[in-house]
């Protein structure tokens, strides 16, 4: 059976969870280190609509083809002010999603690699689960604040200092399974600190009674995976339609899922499947791709 593929969410740190749409009815399903898993890519990627308050909704202009969301879903489903938000500038932000943001809120700073390193927040009740979500390797929670404007003009005046709010999945993917040790990752995120603070909050000086500075730093390797796999091993594969993988879960992290495809480890990013029609029909183990001469992504 196809299912649109809508959503890869974690909202256990253990078992993150597929969504699907299938004739406009909402699916999950959710996966876990050492379960077996098909992917197969069986459509075009189309608008597959939006979620808002809980409920989903389908795509009122007919599921366009190109996104995984259209613009009018995108606009609808109200991630404005997660998205884009500064934390001063409230024009155009509906009041209903800024009254989302009046609770507790982590400024945190995540590091991938010791030169890839970003500033980001996230609300109390997601404080672990935005790092796995992201794949983070290591944190330090650099603020803690009692909501989420004041934490994002905390972020936005660090990003004013020309620290990353985003990393793209490239990097991430370079950087799957750390090759650095913690104390090294400690000394980089440590001076990024002490970059921060000497002028980063000069006009707002009051931000600084919500820091956290000697916040200890947090790992999240145990989350992920990859037990006795190298970075080496790993081929990364984008499926396009008429392709597929079928496999053990090996490891994720963030998006990025692995298969072991008997000693083969194959890498997908869920992120890249969004909106694409998929049949998680099992298969046999193994990679098929409509070229043969295809080795992976980059």
């Amino acid at each position: 059976m196809d299912f649109q593929l809508f959503e890869f969410r974690w909202f256990d740190p253990k078992k993150p969870e597929l969504q699907a749409v299938k004739d406009g009815r909402f699916a999950r399903r959710f996966v876990q280190l050492g379960e077996r898993i098909s992917i197969e890519v069986t459509g075009a990627r189309r608008c597959a609509g939006y979620r808002r308050d809980g409920a989903y909704k389908g795509c009122a202009l007919g599921h366009p083809e190109g996104k995984a969301k259209c613009d009018k879903c995108a606009a609808s489903e109200g991630s404005f002010v997660y998205t884009v938000f500064d934390g001063f500038n409230t024009a155009g932000i509906d009041e209903r999603d800024l009254a989302k943001m009046q609770t507790p809120h982590w400024v945190y700073i995540a590091l991938f690699h010791p030169t890839i390193i970003k500033i980001g927040v996230s609300a109390d009740h997601r404080k672990l689960l935005r790092q796995i979500e992201q794949g983070s390797a290591y944190t330090i929670y650099l603020a803690h604040t009692p909501d989420g404007t004041t934490a994002r003009q905390i972020e936005t005046l660090s990003r004013n200092t020309g620290l990353a709010d985003k990393i793209p999945s490239k990097k991430k993917l370079d950087y799957l399974i750390p090759e650095f040790t913690k104390d090294e990752a400690e000394t980089a995120m440590r001076g990024i600190i002490n970059e921060l603070y000497p002028t980063a909050y000069d006009e707002h000086p009051h931000l600084r009674e919500f820091m956290t500075p000697s916040a200890e730093v947090t790992q999240w390797s145990e989350f992920y995976g990859f037990d006795g796999i190298t970075q080496s091993q790993i081929q990364y594969m984008k499926l396009q339609p008429g392709e597929w993988v079928s496999g053990r879960i090996v490891g994720m992290k963030g998006q990025l899922v692995v298969l072991d495809c008997d000693s083969d480890f194959v890498c997908v990013n869920m992120k890249d499947l969004k909106g694409y029609q998929i049949n998680f029909a099992n298969k046999p183990t193994g990679l098929r791709l409509n070229n043969a001469q295809q080795k992976s992504l980059f």
